[in-house]
């Protein structure tokens, strides 16, 4: 199986995985992950799949050729491509399998198309999560629970306990302000203006989660980036449950944060959750917010222009050309969170130990802020 690169991608991708290890407990899942998604895919792997070298889109021939390589050596009856590409397409073409199923024609480029036996369809709801749930009628698996849990060792469950013990005091609000691709991220100055409200007139505690800290320094607000790292970020977010509200742009972490799991028996009716609010710009939320078909524990904001340019795989065309993210108000932001701030119904998850948040643990220096 060959995904597209992203964290999120992968996030959104582990329903299906999961239901196809239930489905086929005997089965090897083989799963090609990008150099991004290899902490997330460690948590999975041994479980659910077998992981295969890390890749990186739009590499050398040296990696293709690699990648091929272990394709023929795992010799799989069924190859899944989800990324949509020609290249990809044509590692299918040099494996053994008897079978090849590749992602809707609607998200799939042109000059692949030709090169695809078999699709599977396009989930009329849009949601990335619904389209590759999709994949497992096109198997003729049955759907149970869609779950987006993983197991996250020890030693980052233990640095989560000790990090939220000293600094994350209870009803903070983690920020996610950063993405990996630039049009995505949150602008300098409505994120400090976000903070300042935040702290000023909510009175709450602003911790800043992800992989490093910002070249512009955030006044007002923990930054965590240089002390935390990718599975602590995503045991603090999802399963710590210190955060009253995390709010983040399109990324990965978002979607470990804010994606609802099931019951075992498919139903939403007493979900727990985390609640989120998501900040969207050049690319499509009906695709790419966090999973939540209740609708109650995500809410998003974008802006008031809706892009004219959005393309059938969820990004904007003009995505370098206009600044989607500045014309989202760090007001309408804040109105979101104090919304879900106010919102009854919600469950929280439940805590990684006892006690977490108070004033016992471990010490740990952390930046001045």
């Amino acid at each position: 199986m060959v995904t597209p690169e992203g964290v999120g991608d992968l996030v959104f991708l582990l329903p299906t995985l999961r239901a196809l290890k239930e489905s086929l407990p005997a089965a090897r899942i083989q799963l090609s992950v990008s150099a991004v998604q290899k902490h997330l895919a460690a948590t999975i792997e041994g479980n659910l799949v077998e992981v295969v070298s890390t890749y990186r889109h739009g590499s050398g021939f040296g990696q293709l050729t690699h990648l091929v390589d272990a394709v023929r050596r795992f010799a799989p009856d069924l190859y899944l491509e989800l990324e949509g590409g020609f290249r990809y397409g044509v590692v299918g073409l040099l494996s053994s399998a008897a079978r090849r199923i590749h992602p809707p024609r609607e998200q799939t480029r042109r000059y692949a198309a030709w090169i695809h036996p078999e699709t599977f369809p396009f989930n009329p709801s849009r949601h990335r999560v619904d389209t590759l749930l999709a994949l497992l009628d096109r198997l003729g698996i049955r759907r149970t629970r869609t779950s987006f849990e993983f197991d996250i060792p020890d030693q980052y469950r233990e640095k989560a306990d000790a990090i939220a013990r000293q600094y994350i005091p209870p009803g903070s609000i983690a920020l996610i302000p950063t993405s990996g691709h630039k049009p995505k991220d949150w602008p300098d100055e409505s994120l400090q203006e976000t903070v300042n409200i935040l702290s000023r007139d909510l009175g709450r505690t602003v911790v800043i989660l992800g992989k490093e800290q910002r070249p512009v320094r955030v006044n007002n607000a923990i930054d965590l980036g240089d002390v935390t790292d990718f599975l602590t970020d995503a045991c603090l977010l999802r399963y710590s449950g210190v955060f009253d509200v995390a709010v983040g742009v399109d990324t990965g972490m978002m979607q470990i944060a804010g994606s609802i799991s099931s019951d075992p028996y498919g139903s939403y009716d007493r979900v727990v959750g985390n609640k989120t609010v998501s900040l969207f710009g050049p690319t499509d939320p009906a695709m790419y917010r966090p999973y939540d078909p209740t609708r109650l524990f995500n809410l998003v904001v974008t802006p008031k222009t809706k892009s004219r340019a959005m393309g059938t795989k969820g990004y904007a065309g003009d995505r370098f050309e206009r600044a989607y993210m500045k014309e989202i108000a760090a007001r309408e932001i804040v109105d979101r969170v104090s919304q879900q701030l106010t919102a009854r119904g919600h469950e929280r998850r439940l805590k990684i130990s006892e006690g977490i948040g108070s004033d016992a643990g471990d010490q740990l220096e952390l930046p001045a802020t």
